[in-house]
């Protein structure tokens, strides 16, 4: 008798916001990690979206540190420049108002910062038990 391989084809739709996505490929990723099967072998969710979702974390973790060695880069400047400390950092809060300026104004108009915090409604549609 022959084996015929089964597959799943799992489409995410279009559109779907990445705190979306990674919800779906964790889930679908745990499910396919609770699956035995006797003769074959269940494989974790692969493609476009888990690449996106992947992507989207390295440069989430990566942004915060990035920030804080171009500050500092820029107060080594002004202090170099100004030859003062205390002038160097007077002249960084201008700087620093700026980078707070978006933030607080995304705050203020409740609007997302982080790309964890969308929902959708497509997360209610969906039963993956």
């Amino acid at each position: 008798m022959i084996s015929i391989p089964k597959q799943l084809l799992l489409f995410l739709p279009a559109g779907t916001s990445v705190g979306t996505l990674e919800k779906l490929v964790n889930r679908v990723n745990e499910i396919a990690q609770m699956r035995n099967p006797q003769n074959g072998h269940v494989s974790q969710l692969a493609g476009q979206d888990v690449v996106s979702v992947e992507i989207n974390k390295q440069i989430m973790s990566s942004q915060a540190t990035s920030l804080i060695i171009a500050l500092l880069l820029v107060l080594a400047c002004l202090i170099i420049g100004f030859n003062s400390i205390k002038i160097g950092f007077l002249a960084l809060i201008p700087v620093l108002v700026v980078l707070s300026w978006e933030p607080g104004a995304l705050v203020m108009m409740d609007i997302p910062l982080f790309y964890h915090q969308y929902h959708s409604s497509f997360d209610n549609d969906w039963n993956w038990d």
